[in-house]
């Protein structure tokens, strides 16, 4: 392929996956969950003074909804407010400035490797339509910066190992260890992931170069020193969450009981059912999987098995280093995921990434192919790509139809900001957003303040819902017994079914 045409070529599925990463993304998903306001209003108030939601300078971790969330994600988040002010869009970019790191590191990842064209626009088709991927890049969870700093420390552990700068050689093993150090503030799971990642570099690299694996593994160090600060001090808030999902410390089982569960929930990550078929419909939740199809494409599942089955047979998967590295992360990447309860596709992301590394190697093969089977191999690698192309196409239209509609109840909201706009047009003196729901909800109204332009004559509170002449209560299925007024007039503007409820006062009619 001639280079002025690569170049073209790339340029076009970078956009188009840009486009529809970012298409819509202040309204699909209807309305924002209350994990994404609760990181919005942590971001804006670190944004604003420095402080979090409970008063605390700059905290390492952050206290929201009986857990504790990653700080990493909102800081990123905190900054681009400070940039790009507080919206919608502005808070649900976070995620896609971390799948655009996650996109960009995976490519220069397969071309250093491999130098292959063909590999290069498959991996980013690949990443640029995984459902694993899209759901997550378009909400604002933190999860999705967890496979965009692991795939950063996979690069430069591969360039530090692999593709040596002999003249500043210190440069990619201090990058190397930064990113992998970085990863204990992504996302939960990485509390074991990253523990289990960095005994792999040890026992893989150590004995290859010695020095530049003990300044790696000093960065590693010397990044987790916060983390490891906080978890002395505080051991019980970063395990809390874990506790309450994990069965492994269940009286009622035994210790069979305990490992033919963990075995099962282990083999339901790596089998077909949950990869290319129904994916993670197990809890059903919107933010987690859009309800189409598996996790990962057919044409996917598929190359991977050929990148598997060629590195064994060729004997690479034991005797190069890297892929050693890489399918033996692979193998541990469901390990946390597995001790809890739940199937939970959000708790499995790195899966995906060492997916599409090992498809690198089975588009490789297909391309490099020689003699009789140079023409079977074409033929199987435009399949793949029309397959890809087909599936990407119906995965899109389903999340940007019935997926538009299904994220309100799966999203447990009636989408607060129409609520709000809503109740701002009936022109009440009184909104009232309703404290029984819960103690964190207060984040809600006080987020929507910033993102809306409540009139000056409106009075906007989060107070106990007692109906007032002239008022609106937005609350709660969970209020909607203690909500009454017989001397009033009593109008309900939301759906019967939906989560979130509006209902208006007057002594007149409206």
């Amino acid at each position: 392929m001639k280079n002025y045409i690569y170049i073209t070529v790339i340029a076009l599925v970078l956009s188009t996956i840009a486009f529809f990463h970012l298409w819509q993304l202040s309204e699909i998903p209807k309305g924002l969950y209350y994990d994404e306001t609760s990181i919005g209003y942590n971001a804006l108030k670190i944004s604003e003074s420095g402080h979090d939601q409970h008063g605390e300078f700059l905290p390492v971790f952050f206290k929201a909804f009986g857990e504790y969330k990653n700080p990493l994600y909102i800081y990123t988040t905190a900054i681009i407010f400070k940039i790009a002010g507080v919206r919608e869009f502005t808070l649900r970019f976070t995620s896609f400035f971390y799948f655009a790191i996650l996109l960009i590191a995976i490519y220069f990842l397969v071309d250093l490797a491999f130098k292959n064209k063909v590999v290069n626009i498959f991996c980013l088709l690949f990443t640029g339509f995984i459902s694993w991927f899209f759901v997550t890049s378009r909400e604002t969870f933190e999860v999705i910066s967890q496979p965009a700093i692991f795939a950063l420390a996979i690069l430069f552990i591969y360039r530090t190992y692999h593709h040596a700068n002999q003249k500043n050689w210190f440069i990619d093993p201090i990058l190397a260890g930064f990113f992998t150090g970085l990863t204990l503030y992504t996302y939960s799971t990485s509390r074991l992931l990253t523990l289990i990642f960095v005994a792999l570099i040890l026992i893989i690299y150590s004995y290859k170069n010695l020095k530049k694996t003990l300044l790696l593994a000093g960065i590693i160090i010397l990044i987790s020193i916060p983390y490891l600060n906080y978890y002395f001090k505080n051991p019980d808030n970063l395990t809390r969450r874990f506790e309450q999902l994990t069965y492994i410390h269940d009286a009622n089982l035994t210790k069979q009981q305990i490992a033919e569960k963990f075995f099962k929930n282990y083999f339901t990550y790596l089998s077909p059912d949950f990869l290319i078929i129904s994916g993670d419909h197990y809890v059903k939740k919107s933010f987690k999987h859009s309800g189409f199809g598996g996790q990962i494409s057919k044409s996917l599942f598929v190359t991977a098995i050929i990148g598997l089955i060629g590195l064994i047979v060729t004997r690479k998967i034991f005797k190069d280093r890297f892929v050693a590295f890489i399918a033996l992360n692979f193998l541990a990447s469901p390990i946390a995921a597995a001790l809890t309860h739940d199937i939970h596709g959000l708790r499995s992301i790195l899966m995906p990434l060492y997916i599409i590394i090992l498809s690198a190697y089975g588009i490789n093969y297909l391309s490099l192919a020689k003699n009789k089977f140079k023409i079977i191999s074409y033929s199987i690698i435009a399949m793949l790509f029309i397959s890809l192309i087909i599936e990407s196409t119906l995965y899109l239209n389903h999340y940007f139809t019935r997926y538009s509609e299904e994220s309100i109840s799966d999203f447990e909201t009636f989408d607060y900001r129409s609520v709000i706009l809503k109740a701002i047009t009936l022109s009440p003196k009184k909104i009232i957003f309703s404290n029984k729901g819960g103690a964190d909800l207060y984040i809600e109204p006080e987020f929507f303040k910033k993102i809306i332009d409540i009139p000056s004559n409106i009075n906007f509170v989060y107070d106990y819902p007692i109906p007032e002449d002239d008022s609106c209560i937005i609350f709660t299925i969970f209020d909607n017994s203690t909500i009454s007024q017989k001397n009033l007039h009593e109008y309900e503007f939301a759906p019967p079914n939906s989560y979130m409820k509006l209902k208006c006062y007057s002594s007149n009619n409206y």
